[in-house]
């Protein structure tokens, strides 16, 4: 599961190097959005990834389940994104002060959405196309094993 490892790492480096900067410069409330949002998003895309591969791996259609796994992946992203929000507004306290503006913690679910789907997508991507590489042979005819 070196490809889950790699989308949550990823994921996170890109949510340290833009949610401290930006929660520096434009006040703690980013700090709250951008760190609920990231914790919303990663999980279940590295969930839906690790699936998706697992799957892929194991039947003949392995494209065809990729394309089907990130799409129901991205949905559930988005459902697990807006489901926090709710029990965030539920659980609202001075820890949530930032969550006081939906349109800020929106955004946020927007760029760590983004991020996750870039980075799912180079995975499963750089795992079809190396798949699909034909073998060459030593006098460089295709198709043939070299062994």
């Amino acid at each position: 599961m070196r490809s889950v490892a790699t989308l949550v790492i990823a994921v996170s480096m890109v949510a340290l190097l833009t949610v401290v900067p930006v929660g520096a410069v434009f006040g703690p409330g980013h700090w709250s959005c951008g760190a609920v949002a990231f914790g919303l998003v990663i999980p279940p895309a590295a969930a839906t990834l690790g699936l998706t591969l697992w799957l892929s791996g194991r039947y003949r259609f392995g494209a065809l389940i990729g394309l089907a796994g990130g799409t129901v992946g991205r949905l559930l992203v988005v459902l697990g994104a807006a489901g926090g929000l709710f029990l965030a507004a539920k659980a609202r306290g001075d820890a949530a002060d930032g969550l006081a503006h939906p349109l800020k913690f929106w955004l946020w679910v927007l760029f760590a959405y983004l991020a996750t789907l870039v980075a799912e997508t180079a995975l499963l991507a750089g795992r079809v196309t190396a798949a699909s590489r034909p073998t060459t042979g030593p006098g460089g005819e295709s198709g043939g094993r070299v062994e």
